[in-house]
């Protein structure tokens, strides 16, 4: 991923964060010099050596998991997003989006045994349940587990990247965060609101 040094994003807590928190990502594997992708919820910890693990699970019928041991995949992951207008600039400028990516390297194992199978479904429900009051309770017959396979991948490399105005004066910086709030006179999305609200977080940690 390309990174310009004002972009650049290097703490891994918080990268940790953004990855818990849009968890829905795009795995990648080279085969036979051909990318193949496949867009899934993932899971992230910290192991007791300090590695960072992504979990997750996919169809059998995904020939994905076949690919794994042919090399490293690439997991990426998108936060907030949004449009930037260079009306919002007191200085001139450029139409460009603001964005948080994240990226993890590594090799990802087949999860075979039940238990390690059955932990990751069991996680993930309860992660996307939380906000339910009244939660699904994971009641589905053991054959089930038969018709998806599990991986584990301990990241090798992450990278960063949150572009957040960084590159623009502070005049401006601070307009596109004000903007942000009624982009265009309108009500602003979760993307807009979140964007504008990780522009303040940064500028409160240059200050």
């Amino acid at each position: 991923m390309y990174i310009p040094d004002h972009f650049a994003q290097t703490d891994l807590d918080e990268l940790v964060r953004l990855v818990r928190d849009f968890n829905f990502g795009t795995l990648i594997t080279l085969h036979d010099d051909t990318p193949y992708a496949s867009h899934l919820p993932f899971l992230i910890s910290t192991d007791a050596a300090g590695d960072i693990i992504l979990r997750g699970h996919l169809a059998r019928a995904n020939p994905h998991w076949k690919m794994f041991g042919e090399g490293e995949s690439l997991a990426v992951f998108q936060g907030p997003h949004c449009y930037i207008s260079p009306t919002w600039y007191e200085t001139p400028g450029v139409p460009t989006w603001n964005y948080a990516a994240v990226h993890l390297m590594g090799s990802p194992q087949v999860v075979d045994d039940r238990q390690g199978l059955y932990d990751i479904v069991i996680q993930l429900t309860e992660k996307h349940e939380a906000a339910n009051p009244e939660p699904w309770i994971p009641d589905f017959p053991d054959n089930m587990l038969t018709a998806i396979v599990g991986f584990s991948m301990t990241v090798t490399r992450i990278e960063g990247k949150y572009k957040l105005s960084q590159n623009r004066p502070a005049q401006d910086r601070s307009r596109v965060a004000q903007a942000l709030k009624t982009p265009f006179g309108k009500e602003a999305d979760e993307n807009q609101t979140l964007v504008a609200a990780m522009m303040r977080s940064a500028e409160e940690h240059v200050q």
